[in-house]
């Protein structure tokens, strides 16, 4: 008894002895049932180990999308979330605030510039009004980049005069395109 529970044999094993008319399947010989309980089913080939890791990985998928689901305001993209990249695309709205936040800092900028005797908005002092002016200038075209990915063009089209207008009242692309996804489609 002990030769066959090392010789790690299982129900579907073949066995023949003298008296068995034929090769018949171990666990159709009623001396064997009790033996082939005591031994531990084989081990499982990396096919069965891959389903089980393929299963898991399923289901934690499902999860995921699960809370994504009840959950679709953690999931949003806030308006100037990425304000000084120029990759990406926004919608109109976030352009409109981006030209509106622009003309209040570069007055402002220029207001306490002036205020403080370093400039006369007009003659002396318009280098500082400059420097103080590139950051905005650059959040600006940083938004405008992003805008004219939303209607499917290169960044360069903003410098085109009065191509501002068509940033501003054209609709963006549907669905994504080659700058990303379309800023719309995480609105809910």
């Amino acid at each position: 008894m002990e030769e066959l529970i090392d010789a790690n044999i299982t129900n579907e094993t073949l066995i023949w002895f003298e008296g068995l008319p034929q090769w018949t399947p171990a666990g159709k010989i009623e001396e064997l049932v009790p033996i082939l309980e005591l031994i531990p089913p084989p081990i499982p080939d990396q096919s069965q180990e891959k389903f089980v890791e393929e299963t898991r990985a399923s289901i934690a998928q499902d999860h995921l999308i699960t809370q994504m689901q009840q959950q679709p305001q953690a999931h949003r993209k806030n308006m100037f979330s990425k304000p000084f990249s120029f990759e990406g695309r926004i919608k109109r709205t976030e352009y409109l605030f981006s030209i509106l936040i622009y003309y209040a800092l570069t007055f402002c900028i220029g207001y306490i510039i002036g205020s403080v005797g370093l400039s006369d908005g007009t003659n002396y002092g318009m280098a500082y009004i400059y420097l103080g002016s590139i950051l905005p200038a650059i959040f600006l075209l940083a938004q405008g980049a992003k805008r004219c990915h939303d209607i499917g063009r290169s960044g360069w089209f903003q410098l085109i005069p009065f191509y501002i207008f068509w940033m501003i009242f054209s609709k963006g692309h549907y669905g994504m395109n080659q700058y990303g996804e379309d800023p719309k489609s995480s609105d809910v």
